[in-house]
Formats: C-alpha cells, sequence, structure tokens
C-alpha cells in the first residue's frame, strides 16, 4: 500500500544497490560515484532544482531502509536526491572535478533550500520493484513509460517556443504536411536525426558564405539566400545523401565538411551542361563576354569539380603536385554561350556573366572558404551588387585575393631569401606581387597548370590583360577611375582560379 507524504532529505537514503551504478559500502561512496558517473548531466539537474524545482508529476519512491533503521531508500529519484545532497552539502563532492561548482551551487541553494520532498511510500523495497523495473527497461512493449521521441520533443519546444534543432525546423520548412515527422520517415531519416542535426550545424558553422540560414530561434525559419532554387536543392541533396550514412561517417568535423563538400561536388557535377567547343575570342575580348583584356580561355577544358581534400590533381597536404584540370567552373560559366544539355531536358542557365554580384552564387562556383575574416569577406563578395556598390566591389577584389595567397604563403610557404629580414608574409613591404608568385611557384612550379594562366598573365601588367594587378591596385589610388561593373566582374573571375586552388588546399590542410 502506498501513500504519499513528505520527507526530510536528511531522512532519505540513495539507493547502494543502485542498478544505475552497482553496489556501495556506504553513503559516501555512492554519492560520489553518482557525481563522477553523471558529470555535466548531474550539475544540469541540479541547477534546474534551483532554477524551477522539483517537478509535481514526477514524485519519488521510498521504502524503509533495509540497512538504517528510521532512514528510507530512494528507489526512483537517486539522482535527484543525490543533487539536492551535494548542494545541501559540497563536501560530498570532495575528490570529484565537480565539487567547486557545487560549491557554486551551495551559495544559491542556501538562500531557498529545498531540504523538505515529497515522496510515495511502498511498505518494502520488493514491493516497489516491479514498478521500478517497468519504469526503466525498454518500454515494456508499451506497459512503462514511453519517453518522447525527437519530434514529439520537437514539438514541445515549438509549443513553448523555445529553441528548435536545425534538422526539425528544416524539414518541417520542406514538408508538404509542415511537420518535420512524415517528411523524415520518407527519407529515411527518422532514426537519425542527431546525425542530421550535427551536418546542419557544421552546414551552419562553416559554409555560412554560401548564405543558407536556418533559424533554431522564433520564428523558425529558413532563408535560401540569393540563389533560393539552387541552395534549396542543396539542402535536399544533404537530406538525401545523409539516408546512407551512419554517424562514424560523419563523426569528426573534417568527415562533416569533406561529406558536405562532396554534396555539393555531386550536385554541380549533375547542373553542369557538357562541354562544348568555344569560339576563341579576339585579343581584346576576354572570355566573360565584356571588353578589357586578352589571353588563354580555357573554358572549354572545364572539369574544376570541387571534391572532398582539395583540388582535384593536388596531394592531400595542398601543396605541390597539381595537374591540368582545365578551367575553373566560374570561368567556363562565364562565356556567355547557351550551349544546351544534349537533348536532356536541362534548362540553359543564364549565363554568368549577366550576374549582378561580384562573386558567383552558383553551387559549382562556391568555394569552401576557412578562416573567420576571409569567410566574411567572401559571403559579402556574393551577395553585393556590382552594379549599386561599384567602390566597394573594387575593394573586395583586392582585399580577398590578398588574404587569400597570404594564407596560403602563411600555410604553406616560407619567406623568400629576400625578405629575411621580415617576420612574417604579412609584414609591411612584401608587395602582392610577391605574394601571388610565390604561391604560383608552389602550386605549380613548372606552370603546366592552364587553369592558372590568368594568374601568370595578370601579374604581367600588361595593359591588354583587364585583370591586370595595376589596374586592381588602381581601384584604390586611382580617383579618376571609372568603374565598370562587368569589368570588376570579369576582374573576379579571372582571379578565381588560383583562388580556388589556393582555398581547396587550405581547406585540405584543415
Amino acid at each position: 500500500m502506498q501513500q504519499i507524504r513528505e520527507f526530510q532529505l536528511a531522512e532519505l537514503n540513495v539507493d547502494q544497490d543502485n542498478f544505475r551504478l552497482g553496489s556501495f559500502p556506504d553513503q559516501r561512496s555512492c554519492i560520489q560515484a553518482m557525481v563522477r558517473r553523471q558529470g555535466e548531466k548531474l550539475l544540469e539537474l541540479a541547477q534546474d532544482i534551483l532554477d524551477v524545482g522539483l517537478s509535481p508529476g514526477e514524485p519519488l519512491w521510498v521504502a524503509p531502509d533495509p540497512r538504517a533503521q528510521g532512514k528510507f531508500v530512494v528507489l526512483e529519484g537517486n539522482r535527484r536526491i543525490t543533487a539536492l545532497k551535494v548542494m545541501d552539502n559540497p563536501a560530498l563532492a570532495s575528490g570529484t572535478d565537480f565539487e567547486p561548482a557545487y560549491r557554486r551551487l551551495n551559495a544559491r541553494f542556501v538562500e531557498t533550500p529545498r531540504r523538505v520532498v515529497r515522496a510515495a511510500l511502498f511498505d518494502s523495497v520488493e514491493e516497489a520493484a516491479p514498478w521500478v523495473e517497468r519504469r526503466h527497461t525498454n518500454e515494456q512493449s508499451g506497459v512503462g513509460i514511453q519517453w518522447w521521441d525527437p519530434f514529439a520533443q520537437d514539438r514541445a519546444a515549438k509549443a513553448r517556443g523555445r529553441s528548435r534543432n536545425r534538422s526539425m525546423v528544416l524539414m518541417e520548412h520542406l514538408s508538404e504536411e509542415g511537420d518535420p515527422e512524415p517528411l523524415a520517415n520518407r527519407l529515411g531519416l527518422d532514426d537519425r536525426t542527431t546525425t542530421v542535426d550535427r551536418v546542419l550545424n557544421t552546414f551552419a558553422e562553416e559554409f555560412s558564405f554560401i548564405g543558407i540560414t536556418i533559424s533554431r530561434r522564433q520564428p523558425w525559419s529558413v532563408d535560401f539566400g540569393s540563389d533560393p532554387h539552387t541552395n534549396r536543392e542543396l539542402m535536399w541533396a544533404i537530406l538525401g545523401a545523409l539516408k546512407n550514412k551512419s554517424v562514424d561517417h560523419v563523426k569528426s568535423l573534417k568527415q562533416r565538411i569533406d561529406f558536405i563538400r562532396g554534396v555539393i561536388a555531386g550536385l554541380a557535377e549533375a547542373q553542369r551542361p557538357p562541354p562544348t567547343s568555344p569560339s576563341k575570342p579576339e585579343p581584346d575580348q576576354n572570355p566573360n563576354g565584356s571588353a578589357g583584356g586578352r589571353g588563354g580561355d580555357s573554358s572549354g577544358n572545364a572539369s574544376g569539380t570541387w571534391r572532398p581534400g582539395g583540388r582535384e590533381g593536388s596531394d592531400s597536404k595542398g601543396g605541390r603536385g597539381s595537374s591540368p584540370s582545365g578551367a575553373s567552373p566560374e570561368t567556363a560559366g562565364a562565356t556567355g554561350s547557351t550551349a544546351t544539355d544534349g537533348g536532356s531536358g536541362r534548362r540553359p542557365k543564364k549565363p554568368e556573366h549577366d550576374r549582378s554580384t561580384l562573386a558567383s552564387t552558383r553551387i559549382e562556383s562556391t568555394l569552401h572558404v576557412s578562416g573567420k575574416r576571409l569567410k566574411q569577406v567572401y559571403a559579402e563578395a556574393r551577395k553585393i551588387d556590382v552594379d549599386e556598390q561599384r567602390n566597394a566591389a573594387s575593394m573586395m577584389i583586392r582585399l580577398f585575393l590578398e588574404l587569400s595567397v597570404e594564407a596560403y604563403c602563411k600555410a604553406f610557404v616560407g619567406l623568400p631569401h629576400r625578405h629575411r629580414d621580415k617576420a612574417e608574409w604579412s609584414a609591411r613591404g612584401i608587395r602582392l606581387e610577391d605574394k601571388i608568385k610565390a604561391v604560383l611557384e608552389h602550386l605549380d612550379p613548372t606552370s603546366i597548370d592552364i587553369t592558372l594562366n590568368h594568374a601568370r598573365e595578370g601579374l604581367s601588367n600588361d595593359p591588354a590583360y583587364a585583370h591586370n594587378l595595376n589596374k586592381v591596385h588602381a581601384f584604390m589610388h586611382d580617383p579618376e577611375r571609372v568603374l565598370n561593373p562587368k569589368e570588376l566582374i570579369t576582374i573576379w573571375d579571372r582571379w578565381f582560379p588560383l583562388m580556388r586552388a589556393v582555398h581547396d588546399s587550405l581547406s585540405a590542410q584543415k
């Protein structure tokens, strides 16, 4: 026969034969074992008890303690009682890493002590045993308590206006039903929402420059950025690819980054039309179709697929060993061609030189950028309208180019003899030209990689090349300079193959 009554905290003993922990000879060793094994979880519970109290819907279960006359042993609620006892007397946690934290909680506990608790009193440990077992063993085919699955937990968080997991917000947004569970079931992700969350959290941190924002806080929105169609496809591709990935495949940060980059590469490959045979540009016409430069349109060699581990043809360290792999998708998409997909029914994309942003937002032209400042600049380059903000866009070309090659030099290239008096590559007196030359010599020492031809041309200072460094410098120093939006895009695109090689190498190193 059970009865609900109040007990003093001092009347209650934790269970020294606790199935969660094992058997212990005394109260102190049992409490210390709970503190050590539960660690941060027990601290969180203690903090929650201080903040909101013990749940009135979860009474403790106790029975007379056969080890100690006049005391009662806790059969259900040992974690809660341990938290209360250690907050009341932090010395019980002495010798553990968590004693200082409990001493801090003790300062609040003594102000509003909780030394009286309500509990259900059983006549004996044996009487309570079958009920305790029902609460803790595999839900007993529906007989015991059924814990909320991730979807139930999400609905509760939504109803209370709390923060939600990105996986739930995204799948709710993509689902026809406006609920994440049916979509998760169809995609085979209902049992791996934690894995989806890990990947989406990494995406938010490492690929923020793509411009997709999944808001975990109310009103829990999804913003697909400046290219909503492509970015929506990317999210679908990530969810679809996760169906066949276990948690072990995306356990580490590097695994998750490589996984995302692989999905992007596959999507870019699927969207890219087959190569055509473009006509050779005239000397005064650049591959983007705008005036002001000559030389080396290599768009017919486009392969440039972004694959995990760095630029195709580079070694694992991201340094020497680069082989010709064709022009970047950025340049390949900038020819102004209206090539079709050879009858597959895929709609041709708008010519890349008609874009309004400085950097392309196309999935095949996405860089994987490392470093907080570089990520910010790149994200802005993908958003900035070159027609409305010409001066800012012109400065951004120089800034991103210099920060990129400087990061590469710091990672892979030692200071040359002529700069032996400098402490590092960012030191005053080391010109941008010197940094670019150092990168090219390290990436392609034999000058056989045709994708880097534009970079070599840019170093020549020949005014026939639209992207030569004198023009880039003039953006900052020539007050009479008249800026043409198409010219700015052309210059970015000409330097893009070098920037791609640099950032693929840097991300491979990471």
